[in-house]
């Protein structure tokens, strides 16, 4: 079981109460995959107009950088 903590992802074993960081910092979680055993993430990069997407694997703890994101800006958004 995965859940956000005030620095980062973690995942606990149900069986031993064991929690595990996987990811620290700050980040902003997605979702996580249905048939899978990844979680997917945004954290932000030192330009404010870019973040990157991650996915990190909840049993391995492998983290994979998927992609560099542009901001939207707030105008996209209103209708006109």
């Amino acid at each position: 079981m995965a859940f956000s903590t005030t620095n980062g992802i973690s995942v606990i074993n149900l069986e031993t109460h064991e929690e595990k960081p996987l990811v620290t910092g700050r980040i902003h979680t997605i979702i996580v995959a249905r048939h899978s055993s990844n979680l997917y993430y945004t954290r932000a990069t030192k330009d404010p107009l870019f973040s990157t997407l991650w996915r990190v694997n909840l049993e391995t703890g492998e983290n994979v950088k998927l992609a560099d994101l542009r901001a939207v800006p707030a105008s996209w958004h209103q209708r006109r």
